[in-house]
């Protein structure tokens, strides 16, 4: 019921009395807060017997040695490598030591992957690997990629992102300097 209709109330039972009638809604209504309970003083608290986790939810987590030989990560990894073989034409890639990698659960396993590959020359037979920066860069690329998996759709990484501190494109091709 409103204020408004114990008002009304209170006029019909009290008479037409406008003051005396007023007064006694407003007393009315300051009695009953006292009748409720104030929040937070005699409850205790709503989260304190909840574990709070100490890593959030879709965070990245850092991937041990022992991680990596997690399936997905090494379908992850070999995917990555297979790539940047396919995107080269004069080159292949040996793999020389993961630096670093993470795991985030995000509609699918999300990787992030640093490390290291000696590209190997393989195209001497290939006029367009002629060029100086092909031959000469026999050192080590440090490569870092993003691979999401979605393993109850495939086994293979839906997406592929590469980033190089070198000379080695988005897509996984060697740029010309």
């Amino acid at each position: 019921m409103s204020i408004k209709g114990v008002f009304a109330i209170a006029c019909q039972i009290l008479g037409h009395n406008m003051k005396f009638s007023t007064v006694f809604v407003i007393l009315c209504i300051f009695s009953l807060s006292f009748a409720c309970k104030p929040s937070g003083e005699d409850e205790a608290p709503i989260l304190a017997n909840v574990e709070i986790p100490k890593k959030m939810l879709g965070a990245p987590i850092a991937l041990t040695e022992n991680d990596m030989n997690e399936l997905y990560f090494k379908k992850a990894l070999n995917t990555a490598i297979k790539k940047l073989n396919d995107s080269n034409t004069c080159h292949n890639f040996k793999l020389e030591r993961v630096s670093a990698a993470t795991k985030k659960v995000v509609g699918g396993l999300e990787y992030k992957i640093k490390f290291d590959v000696r590209p190997i020359f393989d195209g001497a037979d290939k006029e367009e690997c002629s060029q100086s920066h092909y031959l000469n860069s026999g050192d080590v690329q440090s490569v870092e990629v993003l691979a999401w998996l979605q393993p109850w759709k495939s086994d293979v990484p839906q997406t592929l992102a590469f980033t190089s501190t070198k000379t080695l494109g988005s897509n996984g091709m060697f740029l010309n300097p």
